[in-house]
């Protein structure tokens, strides 16, 4: 399991530090920034399968001594912990940003706001695994993963932009009279929820592929 983990970190490494440095660019650039989380680890995500397909690393994984499902898991693992890093990291850039760039328009993202993106994040990254472990072609997961995203997109702009579309004002008007502590414990139950089942769909999709 440790050497499945270094691969993807060897992978990723010099887009970690790239995209470290680029988030702190994109603030002083006055740059709206929160959909970026999102991206960056869609990308990671990408990369990850892409590496894997080109290089048929998992014909090689699966030679070694190693069960199926501890490969899937420990990938989970590892984009668990960029989201939560990157997300954490967001946040800490926000603060400072505005404490020291009073030209930003933006308004200072709140421990709710960020919560809500870990979560967002959680999800869809969650709905892309499985998707990507189904589909044996990346290109052909790639396609139906943008589509997914085009229409996804589509569909929330005409939620928020339709004003005769009210049913998503009672979901945060529920959430904001959760304190605090209610709304981080409902949403990290909620971001783990999924992780897990996900994986599970994950792991049974990997266990009956035939990769040979």
């Amino acid at each position: 399991m440790r050497q499945v983990f270094l691969k993807e970190l060897q992978l990723t490494k010099v887009y970690i530090i790239f995209f470290i440095f680029l988030i702190p660019f994109t603030y002083g650039m006055n740059v709206p920034i929160t959909g970026i989380n999102i991206w960056i680890l869609l990308s990671f995500i990408f990369l990850s399968f892409y590496s894997d397909s080109r290089n048929e690393v998992n014909r090689y994984l699966i030679s070694v001594p190693i069960f199926r499902k501890h490969i899937v898991f420990v990938r989970y693992i590892f984009f668990f912990i960029l989201t939560s890093g990157f997300t954490l990291y967001l946040w800490l850039i926000d603060h400072l940003a505005n404490q020291g760039l009073p030209f930003l328009g933006n308004s200072p993202l709140t421990g709710s706001s960020i919560l809500w993106l870990f979560a967002l994040t959680c999800i869809i990254v969650s709905l892309s695994l499985p998707i990507l472990y189904y589909i044996k072609s990346f290109h052909r997961a790639m396609a139906v993963l943008m589509t997914l995203v085009f229409f996804s997109a589509l569909f929330y702009g005409i939620i928020v932009g339709n004003p005769l579309i009210t049913w998503d004002e009672s979901i945060k008007h529920f959430a904001d009279n959760l304190s605090h502590i209610q709304l981080f414990v409902s949403l990290t139950a909620l971001s783990l929820i999924f992780l897990y089942l996900s994986y599970k769909l994950s792991a049974w999709i990997f266990m009956k592929r035939d990769l040979l």
